[in-house]
């Protein structure tokens, strides 16, 4: 898997869904220093990492060809072109906003965490306060995602094919975790889909079309 939350199987087939379609994948996150002691405060670390990601993505547009294009992908607040005042007197710039005036670039922003619908089809929404509509161009409202035994409707509206746990990796005594791997991939590949089971619940699989490997692996405990 390159980066952190890819090793969720959503996002990993976001990040092979991507590689098909001839995107380059680049890291852009702060890398922090081991030996670093020093001891900053929740301001001061938002500060660092904000700063680092803008400029590690600068140096990365600087490598690139006046017909390429960059597409960020961010969570939550990294998105935020606008100060934001976290205490009085106090405001926090975030890495769009750095972004900005590294490059001169004003970047295209979308949110789609800041609101959501009981149904329908994703629609454009306004911000929720005037405060609050400098801090992305453009915000897309999704309807908030039902589950059927106990998995997102989304991914069979995709395609996705209901799978039977088999039998034999059923948890009997203990919860398991099931996973299943594109059939010829290693086990250290992120698995196309993973769900934690318990005993007696009825939970399948949600597919492709395919052929995979399926395992089942006792939940890590801290």
């Amino acid at each position: 898997a390159e980066g952190y939350y890819s090793n969720e199987p959503a996002f990993g087939r976001l990040i092979r869904t991507a590689k098909s379609l001839g995107y380059q994948l680049a890291a852009y996150e702060e890398i922090t220093d081991p030996n670093d002691k020093t001891v900053y405060d929740q301001d001061q670390q938002i500060e660092r990492r904000e700063t680092a990601q803008a400029q590690n993505l600068a140096k990365l547009l600087r490598t690139m060809a006046s017909d390429e294009r960059l597409v960020v992908h961010v969570g939550y607040g990294h998105a935020v072109e606008a100060p934001i005042v976290r205490k009085p007197g106090k405001s926090v710039t975030w890495m769009a906003g750095k972004l900005k005036v590294l490059t001169g670039i004003d970047p295209l922003t979308v949110a789609q965490t800041e609101c959501r619908s009981p149904g329908g089809e994703p629609f454009l929404a306004n911000a929720a306060t005037p405060e609050r509509a400098n801090y992305y161009d453009i915000i897309v409202s999704h309807p908030v995602d039902k589950f059927t035994r106990h998995r997102p409707d989304w991914r069979r509206a995709i395609g996705d094919v209901e799978v039977a746990i088999p039998v034999a990796l059923k948890p009997t005594n203990e919860p398991l975790i099931v996973e299943a791997f594109v059939q010829g991939e290693p086990f250290d590949t992120v698995p196309t889909d993973r769900v934690y089971v318990e005993r007696g619940e009825d939970v399948p699989l949600l597919l492709p079309p395919g052929k995979y490997t399926v395992r089942a692996v006792r939940p890590h405990k801290e």
